[in-house]
């Protein structure tokens, strides 16, 4: 309910920004349809994934916009930080707000909901029981990691050529994070005190938390990135 309740607030404040406000000089950038693909996502050490998206414009100064992304342990780099099941899907649609469009470039702000669904399976490693202070080994067990929040966020797309462009983009936003183990094999009470990353005590970067800790979580997240876009 909180997250409608934020997002009620920021799309008004979208809406009233873009009746005080002129899209001025309208130039090259007048495709309806643009295709994107994240290069951001695929080189994530925690969470690779890749992540493709179309968006359509609607009139001089709004646009709508969908990315999904999809990654698995086939399709990406090894790392010692995920499993042998690693398995992660996200849905983020998000619309924009053109506030300023000159020769080759349109800036804007948008607003973006997502949801990520990451599963995996460890072994020989620990975790934290919700609601435990100390680490719980085990041979083998399930992971899940499911997060869902939103972003305000502030971008430019450039023009490359007729054809080609690219999107840089930052913004900041609300996340939950709910993170569960399943099926585990021989579990081992230790006297292991948990201690956590720095950025998983303010709840920031959750590709630094490095799922041990069960449990929901809500807190800041950090949006950035560079996408390349396809006119047409």
């Amino acid at each position: 309910m909180r997250y409608l309740l934020i997002s009620v607030c920021l799309l008004l404040s979208l809406m009233a920004m873009a009746q005080k406000t002129e899209v001025k000089d309208t130039t090259t950038i007048s495709s309806s349809f643009y295709l994107s693909f994240n290069t951001s996502t695929p080189f994530d050490l925690i969470h690779p994934r890749y992540r493709i998206g179309i968006t359509g414009r609607i009139n001089e100064k709004w646009a709508v916009g969908i990315d999904l992304g999809y990654g698995s342990e086939g399709l990406n780099f090894n790392s010692d930080s995920r499993g042998t099941a690693y398995r992660l899907w996200e849905i983020r649609p998000e619309i924009y707000f053109l506030y300023s469009e000159r020769k080759k470039l349109i800036n804007y702000f948008s607003f973006e909901v997502f949801y990520i669904n990451h599963t995996d399976t460890f072994q020989d490693a620990s975790y934290l029981p919700e609601g435990a202070n100390t680490e719980v080994q085990y041979d083998r067990a399930d992971f899940q990691r499911e997060k869902y929040g939103l972003h305000l966020k502030h971008g430019h797309l450039i023009s490359l050529s007729n054809r080609f462009g690219l999107n840089l983009y930052y913004g900041l936003g609300l996340k939950t994070r709910d993170i569960s183990y399943k099926n585990i094999v021989n579990p081992e009470e230790t006297d292991i005190v948990y201690a956590p990353a720095f950025f998983e005590i303010f709840k920031l970067g959750d590709s630094l938390n490095f799922k041990k800790e069960e449990g929901s979580v809500t807190g800041i997240n950090i949006s950035a990135g560079i996408k390349v876009h396809y006119f047409f």
